[in-house]
């Protein structure tokens, strides 16, 4: 609102027509309905006032309109709220915010279209899939032609009033992103719909198709061919290319940012090796491979391939397949910079036993990245030894900071952690037999000595389910500068040995191991329980002990910093609180009494210091105790 809006606003007078009825002395019955829109008119230009007084009182009222939209986009993409529109409420503050949330088509242009049980019958389903394809059809309407990201999952098959939503989406100029996910018939569909046209702005193509599970050959069988006109003639402006469940001509990659495949070869490893490296020479700019590719054989004969492959933006290379596969690939590749994020997964057969894998070419080249000039510094060491993904996986990651937000089904689906520098792990089928605890050891204790692990001060464990033999110290001794070890408390094994490790060392030798404890509460999932306890019983008994530990080390004099909890603020469906700090009884000291600096939880500090502090901040001056 300008000056001068507010002058008019300030010099409106009343309705003529009811100063004419009043000054007529009108009837009752005639002044009413006059006085009732006159009430109406001054409620609207109060609330036209007080806007106008909280755009000068207000700081975040005098953004501009383009900044505060911006930062909308940022609250929502944080949030994860773009595809399901929860930031919408952000419309209901008040009138300039839904104004500017409104007219910003970029908030509107996340569509996720996803397949349902449905019934025609059922009025509740037919309820909500015709108030799905409501959302759809508003959020077109305010996007326009502004570039568009669409998400179908097509797990069964699409209702009516979905299915009308389709041709919606398929505006060349427009579509800029399109995921689709889905398996059998539904998912065929929308890939011979989409093949029909031209995507002349699509710059991002994912397509996942759903494998089963089983053996590899009929797993192989299921993969089905991407028609050729796709990758070759309907795509001219793709830059980000993420298949599954696909099989494609290799040829017809060229000039991508990002390549995420998982692949079933046709033809022998050498061959797709040979594809893949030609693909890539076509690709000098890209930035983030991953492969993952699947195959019976192990690839021990592939020898390093002679064509060389440029790189020199590479961000990240992630590999998981063939153990011969992965390491003549990444011998093709020249000039990686220093700070490229290597994660390898390779499949070893179940004959291969610690000293092959610790002896390996392929670990040696890893080794060989990670201990380079200028390589980032290593902050944290996660150890992973449990099944993922159908696989018994054995490995150590490095990365430069705490991923605060480790989630294992990321790992299952991704090599490595989501910042890791360095990965390896060794892989068996989940029907081989996992790798003996010695063995297990010798692979961690070498790759930790050899990497360059010498600044570490975080000890990451949320990936080891770990069997009670592995000797703590002896890991702990190639890592003499951690710190702070990071756990999940609702496993049953990993803090439970920890914790027992701890209090031996501190009973027999009066050592305090490290000065800070993490526990992720991420994955507390109060429907799942473990020897008849439920994940939050675990946890919450973790907790415990680990208080009962802090104790000990303070009377023996040597009292922990802090123990801290993550990623437990907001309880769901699938997600139970470790503690609830909202309950008027809880006390805070009982958790920081024994810690010199303090608990935190979520992310604040909590300890006497600051306790007494809050108290003073809200006892009036003047005020004393009754016991003083």
């Amino acid at each position: 609102m300008n000056t001068s809006a507010l002058k008019d606003l300030l010099c409106d007078e009343p309705d003529s027509t009811l100063l004419e009825a009043v000054n007529g002395n009108r009837d009752h019955r005639a002044l009413l309905p006059l006085l009732d829109a006159e009430i109406q008119r001054s409620s609207s230009r109060l609330q036209r006032l007080r806007e106008y007084r909280n755009s000068l009182a207000s700081p975040i009222h005098n953004l501009l309109p383009e900044i505060l939209s911006h930062i909308f986009f940022i609250y929502a993409q944080d949030n994860d709220e773009l595809f399901n529109m929860r930031w919408a409420r952000l419309l209901l503050v008040c009138r300039r915010w839904r104004d500017i949330g409104m007219l910003t088509p970029k908030l509107w242009s996340f569509m996720d279209l996803f397949a349902a049980y449905y019934d025609e019958w059922d009025e509740a389903s037919a309820r909500k899939e015709a108030r799905d394809a409501q959302r759809v059809r508003a959020q077109m309407a305010r996007v326009g032609l502004a570039p568009t990201t669409v998400k179908l999952t097509l797990h069964l098959n699409l209702s009516e009033p979905k299915r009308a939503c389709l041709p919606m989406f398929w505006i060349p100029s427009a579509l800029q992103s399109f995921h689709l996910n889905g398996i059998n018939a539904p998912f065929h569909e929308v890939i011979d719909v989409f093949v029909k046209h031209q995507h002349s702005s699509l710059a991002h193509f994912a397509a996942y198709q759903l494998v089963p599970a089983g053996p590899f050959d009929d797993a192989a069988r299921a993969v089905t061919p991407l028609p050729d006109d796709i990758l070759k003639v309907n795509l001219p402006r793709l830059r980000e290319l993420s298949l599954a469940g696909f099989r494609f001509n290799w040829t017809f990659i060229h000039d991508l940012r990002v390549l995420n495949v998982e692949y079933y070869p046709e033809n022998d490893l050498s061959s797709t090796l040979r594809d893949i490296s030609d693909a890539l020479t076509r690709c000098s700019a890209l930035e983030e491979l991953w492969l993952i590719l699947h195959s019976e054989g192990d690839g021990s004969m592939i020898s390093s391939f002679s064509q060389t492959v440029w790189l020199p933006n590479a961000q990240i290379i992630s590999l998981q397949g063939p153990a011969g596969f992965c390491l003549g690939l990444l011998e093709a590749l020249t000039d990686l910079p220093c700070t490229s994020q290597l994660r390898v997964s390779p499949l070893h057969p179940p004959s291969l036993t610690s000293n092959d894998v610790c002896n390996s070419p392929l670990l040696s080249y890893l080794t060989s990245h990670a201990r380079r000039v200028d390589a980032p510094t290593m902050r944290a060491v996660s150890l992973v030894n449990q099944p993922l993904a159908g696989m018994y996986q054995t490995g150590v990651s490095g990365y430069a900071q705490v991923d605060r937000c480790l989630d294992p089904e990321y790992m299952s689906n991704h090599h490595g952690q989501p910042s890791s520098h360095i990965h390896f792990s060794t892989r068996r089928h989940i029907q081989d037999a996992p790798l003996p605890t010695p063995e297990v050891e010798h692979i961690m204790r070498h790759i930790i000595r050899t990497w360059n692990f010498t600044n570490v001060t975080h000890f990451d464990l949320r990936l080891a389910g770990w069997d009670p033999d592995i000797p703590w110290q002896h890991l702990l001794a190639e890592l003499p500068s951690v710190t702070t070890i990071i756990m999940r408390p609702e496993q049953p094994t990993s803090p439970r040995l920890v914790l027992g490790f701890l209090h031996e060392q501190l009973q027999t030798h009066g050592r305090r191991v490290v000065p800070n404890i993490v526990f992720d509460a991420q994955k507390v999932n109060p429907y799942v329980s473990h020897a008849e306890l439920s994940l939050e019983t675990l946890a919450r008994r973790t907790l415990m002990h680990t208080l009962m530990y802090c104790a000990a080390a303070a009377r023996a004099g040597v009292p922990l910093e802090t123990v801290e909890i993550i990623n437990d603020l907001e309880p769901s469906r699938f997600k139970a609180r470790v503690l609830e700090p909202t309950i008027a009884s809880f006390v805070w000291s009982g958790l920081y009494q024994d810690l010199s600096t303090g608990f935190i939880y979520c992310g604040v500090l909590h300890n006497q210091a600051l306790d007494c502090s809050a108290v003073a901040a809200v006892t009036p001056q003047g005020s004393h105790s009754e016991l003083e």
